[in-house]
């Protein structure tokens, strides 16, 4: 998973790009995982979450070059 945070004044908005293992209940699972935000964090305002067949090649650069 990768996760781009935006500050929104006092909030934040993220995405979240995530590899799925399979597609049963996907879109359940996403909109259950997504529903509150601010369950998360408070300031947290909006989470979306995108699942993708691969990362994008400038995500998978950052993956690389962060630390574990």
């Amino acid at each position: 998973m990768v996760v781009r945070v935006r500050e929104r004044g006092r909030e934040f908005t993220a995405e979240a790009h995530v590899i799925p293992v399979g597609e049963d209940g996907l879109l359940d699972h996403i909109r259950e995982a997504s529903a509150n935000p601010r369950g998360i964090d408070p300031r947290l305002a909006e989470l979306t979450i995108a699942p993708v067949q691969e990362f994008p090649k400038d995500i998978e650069k950052a993956r690389r070059r962060a630390p574990a």
